[in-house]
């Protein structure tokens, strides 16, 4: 049940129908406390309230609630810093509380607190550049950390820290290198690739080999079909 409103609230979600999803997710919310106060040891359902706030965050950032997703996704990180802390080796509770640092980043960022943007960021691939090193076979880590360097990096070219901004520019495209080597048919990691060769060249001076590796991918992509409408825009693809 707790599964289904939250499937359902992203359904809603996908059509704009914030008031609805907020409602599944908050129904899903209240299945998931009612196991918890039944089992207050399990974390799983510590995780599935860590989710519905997740959600809860999304919903109300989308309606433009600024404040109220800020507490949701607050909430979040605190119930997954407990939760890591029993179990600190877990996979699943690294990534989670990494996506609770990104979502954070990214509620700063409209409050125009890039430092704090960046410092979300940066805790988020601290977190999860040691697991993904550790099973270099995880496609789905490699990623994470991928995205998360071109975020990092955004915001630090925007604050003119170029250095600093082309370090996490270069380490993205070397992980989406890596993965496009695996499979060059995979439209998301290519289109990834092609974003990190543009952010190489807007940062360094001159930079037309990152234009001339970004046209060639992107024309690759074009030759191969990979290009089309559904390619997610960046804010939908860097929620994962």
């Amino acid at each position: 049940l707790i599964v289904t409103h939250y499937n359902i609230g992203h359904l809603a979600m996908d059509d704009g129908r914030f008031e609805e999803a907020l409602s599944h997710f908050n129904g899903g919310l209240a299945l998931a406390e009612e196991l918890a106060k039944e089992e207050p040891a399990n974390p799983l359902w510590q995780f599935d309230i860590g989710r519905a706030y997740e959600r809860i965050g999304r919903a109300s950032q989308a309606m433009g609630e600024i404040e109220p997703a800020l507490a949701a996704f607050r909430r979040k990180h605190d119930i997954m810093s407990a939760v890591m802390a029993r179990d600190p080796a877990n996979a699943t509770w690294i990534r989670d509380l990494s996506l609770a640092d990104e979502f954070l980043g990214d509620i700063a960022l409209e409050q125009g607190d890039k430092v704090q943007a960046v410092s979300r960021y940066e805790a988020s691939l601290g977190r999860m550049m040691p697991l993904r090193d550790s099973d270099p076979s995880n496609a789905e880590h490699q990623r994470f950390t991928s995205v998360t360097h071109l975020k990092a990096g955004d915001v630090l070219e925007g604050m003119g820290e170029l250095d600093r901004a082309r370090d996490h520019f270069r380490r993205g495209m070397e992980t989406s290198e890596r993965l496009v080597e695996i499979d060059p048919g995979n439209a998301n990691w290519e289109w990834d690739l092609f974003r990190a060769y543009q952010r190489m060249a807007s940062s360094s001076s001159p930079g037309p080999q990152w234009h001339r590796k970004a046209l060639g991918v992107i024309e690759k992509m074009d030759a191969d079909g990979l290009l089309s409408e559904d390619l997610p825009p960046i804010q939908r693809w860097l929620n994962r």
